[in-house]
């Protein structure tokens, strides 16, 4: 009898548990008003274009600008070529919520790889790769500022 009770105890305590915590998965069907610098490169701005709901009438107006990509080579020992290198790309966004509050947030994203690969091709490929996902990656973060400013 003591067994059933316990068990049934920790059955309820853990339905309570998983049905209050809150858990809100991220999702990008808000409709903000976007207006993005004409220094973003079109490919970055046709995926934030399709990420968000455009709406030029809603209460938050975000303005993106300064895409920043910076590569930075390390150099070490007696090689004529860099060991590796790191790759860092940032954006500036302002967040103005009608009548609340005005945010002005940099996002950035930072990656390293290695540049001893033989064929410079696969690794021109693989740094075109790497900012590929860098931009998913911001995209991601901006969609958690988003989440974060409306809630």
């Amino acid at each position: 009898m003591l067994v059933n009770l316990n068990k049934y105890t920790s059955y309820f305590i853990s339905i309570m548990l998983l049905s209050s915590c809150g858990f809100m998965p991220i999702s990008s069907s808000h409709e903000i008003n976007i207006k993005i610098d004409e220094g973003i490169p079109m490919h970055f701005a046709e995926k934030l274009q399709r990420t968000f709901n455009n709406n030029e009438q809603s209460d938050l107006e975000i303005f993106i600008k300064n895409y920043d990509l910076k590569k930075y080579e390390v150099y070490g020992g007696n090689a004529l070529r860099s060991l590796e290198a790191e790759i860092k790309l940032t954006i500036s966004i302002n967040i103005n919520h009608k009548g609340a509050h005005k945010r002005n947030k940099q996002i950035m994203s930072m990656k390293r790889y290695k540049t001893n690969e033989l064929n410079p091709f696969a690794q021109d490929e693989m740094v075109k790769l790497l900012i590929r996902e860098m931009e998913d990656d911001l995209i991601q973060q901006f969609i958690l500022e988003v989440n974060l400013i409306d809630m």
